[in-house]
């Protein structure tokens, strides 16, 4: 167990990093209609079929490049789209992040974002950094925190079944980014409404929405990232803000 003191860290090396799930038809319970037409039932509005996007941000708001995994056994899997070329897209047998997928998020997402962060602000290159996350089992196997460690990089774990008081991105963040992802598809679906309903009928095949849905998961996250405040606001309800800038205390890591 190691002891360090957390006003060491500047704001761009400090991040949160949460996984969810991310449905691939994402609405809810309700119908569209216009004024005085009848209502329109959203096609498969019970849908589970899921991805899982691992966000992160920093303590300044800064939200990182994303990674997406999909379910299937190779890539294959992946829509046939451009994603930001900073973006992990990788897959997984049920989508879940595994020890793999782990590994591939810390090598093409956060070593470079903090090697980045080091030249930007003069800092050694072996600066340490410090990621808070949950104690979900893929961030806890040895060679994943092997990992971490190689690469100068802190963990700080938010206690089991503490998420939803000292997650930052639980509490700002990822909801904006569901809300963000059903407006868009919510705009998407009201396009394909024909003016005569009577015989509407979605294509709901994985084939057809998986590029379609990859594009409003890449808006969703531009819109995010656009919103400082929202991801700024989860670690100042958490209290983590205001331990890392006002108060010298010691945290336990590992």
């Amino acid at each position: 167990m190691l002891i360090i003191h957390l006003v060491l860290f500047a704001d761009q090396m400090v991040i949160n990093i949460d996984q969810t799930g991310v449905s691939v038809i994402p609405t809810s319970n309700w119908t569209m209609h216009e004024k005085g037409a009848k209502q329109v039932p959203i096609a498969a509005k019970e849908d589970k079929r899921q991805i899982t996007a691992l966000l992160a941000c920093s303590l300044d708001g800064d939200l990182l490049p994303l990674q997406l995994v999909y379910g299937g056994k190779t890539a294959k899997c992946h829509p046939d789209v451009d994603f930001p070329k900073e973006w992990s897209v990788t897959h997984s047998d049920n989508h879940w992040s595994t020890t793999e997928t782990m590994k591939q998020y810390i090598t093409e997402v956060l070593v470079p974002y903090f090697a980045n962060v080091r030249t930007q602000l003069n800092l050694d290159e072996n600066k340490k950094a410090l990621c808070i996350l949950d104690v979900f089992r893929a961030h806890r196997v040895q060679e994943v925190m092997e990992l971490f460690s190689q690469n100068n990089i802190l963990l700080a774990f938010v206690p089991a079944n503490c998420t939803g008081e000292l997650q930052p991105l639980d509490l700002s963040g990822n909801g904006t980014f569901k809300d963000e992802l059903r407006a868009q598809f919510t705009a998407w679906y009201a396009d394909q409404v024909p003016d005569d309903d009577s015989s509407f009928s979605m294509d709901m095949k994985l084939s057809t929405l998986k590029p379609q849905h990859a594009r409003w998961v890449i808006n969703a996250w531009q819109a995010l990232r656009e919103h400082k405040e929202c991801l700024i606001a989860g670690w100042q309800k958490s209290g983590i803000a205001s331990a890392l800038k006002d108060t010298p205390i010691d945290i336990l890591i590992g």
